[in-house]
């Protein structure tokens, strides 16, 4: 018996045979210099495999489970992101070179960025942006990848890695469990596997190589190990866990739609915390009262540019259209530390064709961010620094207000001043809505998080 270790990506357990599935690499691709007439019909081939792909995509909606359709709306928006290709349009006309090899530089250099993130709900959104122009380029060089029809219903999959779109296939196709060389738990692939209540152990070191299809296999997502080639007396232990498991997700089902009350009498109300759209299909599944606090740093850091109006606006009222009219509590956006700030500089900063003002918002943020982030310029005084910036995203606040129970909550109030200029921005981001009759919530409930001394000694005051 072999005991490999790993990150739990999906809680449960299950035994059964391997399976081994070898995701085939894309054949390299080689460069060649090609002439304007050829750079032009690159483009209209290019256009004709994106609109391919997004069909299919298009079609993943089908989807009975609310939270693959939300993760499949997320890979579309990311294949029709303007900004990616206009970017991408850019330099490929003024390369001269085929479109195959530009796009796989593209690609793979954006998503290497997202890579080096230190935060890892952005170093995990590399595969989602890999796995949706990979399959356009997959259209381009009339290559097959995973072909999920040869996977049998009931094994256990092990391979290097999956993409999200990989995973959904293969849940429906039946799969009990799966191990993964790579991949984090945060990431679509993971978040799939949850929705299907798949156990998965990701990040097992050379799992693909240790096994051979046909092998026995343990795979427990409660503790993060798999068994390969177990002796009796560990099955017949990961069979009554196993069994124990399912009696207890049994037993915690009667609670889902009860209410969290003390043994006393006293209610709570239970809230989530998330970071993106999918976390809030997470948070309503498990019948959270509301959203505690929705983390919009996030959405700031996976785009390429300055984050828009209405992007912002689609991002809101979806989280708010999921918690069906249950308080859900924005904070706006906490910008710096760390090198958070280096990824929202590189999203704001200067982009050409970008709004002025968010390129104008972004030249003071570059110019205010400090050295000691975590004490220095961040959070409200940053956004009060590039009001324009600041303003977008409370205009997109004040519109998704009417979709739901939206209330803003302000990050890093240290002094009463900040918290006046912030009530002056929402008075004219009100007034410019009003002026384009664009409907908005006025009454938006507007807190602060008492998260400083300062803060917590003149509260009173």
């Amino acid at each position: 018996m072999q005991v490999l270790n790993g990150v739990s990506a999906s809680g449960g357990v299950c035994l059964g045979n391997v399976l081994v599935v070898s995701v085939p690499d894309r054949p390299g691709i080689q460069k060649r210099v090609v002439t304007r007439a050829e750079i032009d019909a690159g483009w209209e081939q290019f256009q004709r495999a994106r609109g391919k792909v997004k069909k299919s995509l298009e079609a993943l909606l089908d989807s009975p489970n609310q939270d693959a359709r939300d993760i499949f709306k997320t890979h579309l928006l990311m294949l029709n992101d303007e900004v990616f290709i206009s970017d991408f349009h850019m330099l490929y006309s003024r390369s001269f070179t085929n479109i195959e090899y530009m796009l796989n530089e593209h690609v793979n250099r954006f998503a290497e960025n997202l890579r080096q993130s230190d935060v890892t709900l952005l170093a995990e959104r590399s595969a989602d942006i890999s796995d949706v122009f990979g399959k356009v380029l997959d259209e381009l060089a009339g290559y097959m990848g995973l072909d999920v029809s040869l996977v049998a219903p009931s094994s256990l999959v092990v391979a290097r890695f999956l993409s999200p779109s990989d995973m959904l296939a293969l849940a429906k196709q039946g799969v009990r469990g799966v191990c993964l060389e790579q991949g984090g738990i945060t990431s679509h692939t993971a978040i799939i596997a949850r929705v299907y209540g798949i156990p998965a152990v990701f990040g097992v070191k050379n799992a693909a190589k240790l096994m051979e299809t046909g092998d026995f296999l343990i795979i427990d997502g409660i503790d993060s190990r798999v068994y390969l080639s177990p002796d009796d007396g560990t099955v017949s232990k990961f069979e009554h866990k196993a069994a124990v498991e399912a009696a207890r997700k049994k037993r915690l089902e009667q609670f889902r739609d009860k209410p969290c009350r003390t043994k006393d009498g006293v209610d709570i109300a239970l809230y989530a915390n998330i970071g993106t759209v999918e976390e809030a299909e997470i948070a309503r599944a498990e019948n959270a009262a509301g959203i505690g606090l929705f983390r919009t740093e996030f959405l700031f850091m996976q785009a390429r540019a300055a984050l828009s109006e209405d992007t912002q606006l689609h991002a809101y009222r979806q989280v708010l259209k999921i918690m069906a009219g249950k308080p859900v509590v924005v904070r706006t956006l906490d910008a710096g530390g760390d090198k958070i700030i280096a990824a929202i500089d590189e999203a704001l900063g200067g982009q050409e064709g970008g709004p002025a003002g968010a390129r104008s918002g972004a030249k003071r943020l570059r110019t205010l961010y400090d050295k000691n982030p975590l004490l220095g310029q961040r959070g409200i005084r940053l956004t009060l620094a590039a009001p324009e910036v600041f303003k977008t995203q409370l205009r997109a606040l004040l519109r998704a207000g009417i979709y739901g129970d939206l209330r803003i909550m302000l990050p890093l109030i240290t002094r009463p001043e900040e918290l006046t200029d912030t009530l002056h921005l929402i008075e004219v981001a009100k007034a410019e809505l009003a002026a384009a009759s664009i409907p908005y919530k006025a009454d938006v409930p507007l807190g602060i998080m008492v998260e400083t001394p300062a803060t917590a000694l003149t509260a009173g005051t």
